[in-house]
């Protein structure tokens, strides 16, 4: 399918990165590629979840969506039908890898145009090879299937705020809205389409209208049109339930599976995966499996729904693999024994008797991934049987997949049915025969037995899983009593050097990550500070900030100190303190103290010891013995005020008037003749003699 003529030119090609559709927790993201017709790239992207690929297929138009695995997208035919309804309608799905209705790797197709590929390209050289692949008509596009399709006829604009004029608007919308309707039924009835049809009445007309149309879109054309204008809007709208492959040879229906994967890591990994039904899909081994591989390799076949691994603790990058699959993880009990390894392949190549394993890591992959299965293997059997007896039209491995997601057989088989019963109306009616059945005595009565010999299964198993308890527990005994008298060093594996490291170097990393964290915020700190001080120096230098010497407290040494500054300026931290006799060693001096904030009774004892006071004087920057301040606050014009509010304060006490002792006695003894004449008696409550005021 090359692109000619004047349709767009424009190829998207996609590749998933991470997640997985099926997944709840874990959303798929995708490379994608948008190349033109002579290859040259127009957009690229390497981690778009898909509503972003949705949008920019809308945004470019491509001619072509190329993928090499359609189910990279939807996790079931139903939803990748729905998807394909969000597309453009000149846009078609590409499947690259399918030609002739056979599977074909991306590295097979490319061997035959002659390119030779040594190692799995990354996912977005992935989605460009696509976008090449569809380009060069390669690969089989994609139909969804249609069952139905909506006509919906609705009002071409909201009617807004209004008096009469928007009343008669809204009613003549509604008139166009029944008009309109009207003309397609006439239209479905004559082309003798069988259709619902589905009204809204109000004032004057319809609201709105849907017909469902039980044909494919294509029946309707040149019958109906879209249709947008003020009055009324028509839109038409495909249903999509499937979708189908477009091939060369007969129509090849599209089939999705769901996989268990085994994986054995280390230099060379091993890779397995079996579907739900104990079908082999993919079982190899390679030096060049990454993660990205793998999980290409994974989604070429089927959908991962779980991870498994024939080692407890589970490596790391098993776990990893699961995480980013966004699946659970099946770790067994202990270590199986080569011996029991063999044992559950031997089992399963009864099965396949034409099984090949090539190397000992294809062997504990598979191992792993039949181990998990066989984990689940009773109540995937009996949900199996239970669906097939009821007579269930039912994907079984969507109800295998709810009991590995953890629901129990009951819960899987309600789901079934529920999800049946909303498929189809006309599907309706079996399934209520189905539950009739099952309300019969005597499907009661087999279902009972049933039971009971479940129970008694259940029983017996028990009793062998005690028995395994109690002689593992006597293992765990024997090896830990080994181990605390053992005389010879135990030997580690490769694996545990290679985790014992992987640890270490984490761990100083870590370390070196909190080093450099730290480092960043102390230049951080350096950078505030440097600015602070080169802020500092551009004011001293334009006048706008002044240095002056600065003490902590009025101590005897730091004003024994000020006599060293000339002037005799100072900025002083704390005032609350002041040693009157060292302010007596400075009386007359000059002295003029700068600070915050000072008490009355301070300010005054300074003044009484003739020294200036300026408060309210903030720092810009305080260290060392210096104080960086506002010029404005320390000018001439400040200090001689606050020099001028001090001598007037020193004159006003040398006017006060001086009382002796002799005329304090005379006052005091005039205030005791009176107080004790207007209470009475001949004396005071008090004696104060002379001498008792000269002491």
């Amino acid at each position: 399918m090359v692109l000619v003529g004047n349709e767009p030119r424009l190829v998207m090609g996609l590749d998933i990165v991470s997640g997985s559709p099926a997944s709840r927790t874990a959303e798929p993201h995708y490379s994608v590629v948008i190349l033109r017709e002579d290859g040259k790239v127009v957009y690229e992207t390497q981690f778009a979840p898909l509503r972003r690929v949705v949008r920019l297929a809308w945004e470019y138009r491509p001619k072509v969506i190329a993928v090499d695995n359609v189910f990279e997208l939807a996790p079931s035919k139903k939803r990748l039908a729905m998807l394909l309804s969000l597309l453009p309608e000149d846009t078609e799905m590409v499947q690259v890898t399918l030609k002739n209705g056979s599977f074909v790797s991306v590295k097979k197709i490319l061997a035959s145009m002659g390119y030779e590929v040594l190692t799995k390209p990354r996912s977005l050289a992935t989605a460009y090879i696509n976008a090449i692949l569809a380009l060069r008509g390669e690969g089989s596009p994609i139909r969804a299937v249609e069952h139905k399709t909506k006509i919906i006829i609705s009002r071409g604009s909201a009617v807004g705020r209004g008096g009469s004029s928007a009343q008669r608007y809204a009613r003549s919308m509604r008139a166009s809205v029944l008009r309109m309707t009207r003309r397609i039924k006439e239209v479905l009835d004559r082309a003798g389409l069988s259709y619902d049809l589905i009204f809204r009445k109000s004032s004057g007309g319809l609201d709105s209208a849907v017909f469902i149309v039980y044909a494919p879109r294509s029946a309707l054309r040149g019958l109906v049109k879209p249709v947008r204008n003020s009055e009324v809007r028509v839109v038409i709208k495909p249903v999509y339930k499937s979708i189908m492959f477009v091939s060369d040879s007969p129509e090849v229906e599209l089939r999705r599976r769901y996989v268990i994967v085994g994986v054995d890591p280390g230099l060379e990994t091993g890779l397995a995966a079996v579907d739900l039904s104990l079908r082999l899909v993919l079982l190899t081994s390679s030096r060049e499996l990454d993660r990205s591989a793998i999980i290409n390799r994974l989604y070429a076949v089927g959908i991962p729904v779980i991870v498994a691994t024939d080692k407890n603790p589970p490596p790391d990058s098993v776990k990893k693999l699961a995480s980013t699959l966004g699946v659970p993880l099946y770790v067994p009990p202990r270590n199986p024994s080569t011996s029991e390894k063999e044992a559950v392949i031997e089992w399963y190549r009864r099965r396949q008797p034409s099984l090949r394993i090539e190397t000992t890591h294809e062997r504990d992959a598979l191992a792993a991934a039949l181990m998990a299965y066989r984990h689940y293997e009773r109540s995937l059997r009996e949900v199996e049987e239970r669906i097939r007896e009821m007579g269930i039209d039912a994907d079984l491995d969507e109800a295998k997949l709810l009991i590995l997601r953890g629901r129990s057989v009951n819960e899987a088989i309600e789901a079934v049915v529920g999800k049946v019963l909303a498929e189809e109306r006309e599907e309706r009616d079996a399934l209520k025969q189905i539950l009739a059945k099952l309300s019969r005595r005597e499907y009661q009565d087999s279902r009972v037995q049933e039971l009971e010999k479940r129970v008694e299964e259940l029983i017996r198993e028990r009793e062998l899983l005690k028995n395994e308890l109690s002689e593992l527990r006597k293992r765990v005994e024997e090896l830990e009593f080994q181990l605390r008298h053992a005389t010879t060093p135990v030997e580690l594996t490769p694996q545990d050097i290679h985790d014992r490291t992987v640890a270490m170097l984490e761990s100083r990393a870590k370390q070196l990550y909190q080093r450099v964290q730290q480092l960043e915020r102390e230049v951080e700190e350096q950078r505030r500070a440097l600015a602070k001080v080169t802020g500092i120096l551009r004011g001293l230098a334009a006048g706008e900030l002044r240095v002056l010497p600065l003490i902590q407290a009025l101590s005897k040494a730091e004003i024994r100190r000020a006599r060293s500054f000339d002037p005799p300026w100072l900025f002083v931290e704390h005032t609350d303190l002041v040693d009157v006799e060292g302010l007596k060693e400075v009386s007359g001096e000059g002295l003029v103290l700068f600070t915050r904030r000072v008490r009355d009774d301070v300010r005054e004892l300074l003044w009484r010891h003739g020294v200036a006071v300026v408060d309210g004087v903030e720092p810009v920057y305080v260290t060392g013995d210096v104080a960086v301040v506002p010029a404005d606050s320390v000018s001439d014009e400040v200090v001689k005020r606050a020099v001028k509010q001090m001598e007037e304060y020193r004159e006003k006490l040398r006017s006060a008037p001086i009382i002796d002792e002799k005329k304090l006695l005379s006052i005091i003894e005039e205030y005791r003749r009176e107080v004790a004449e207007s209470i009475g008696e001949g004396k005071t409550g008090f004696n104060l003699e002379e001498q008792d005021f000269a002491a």
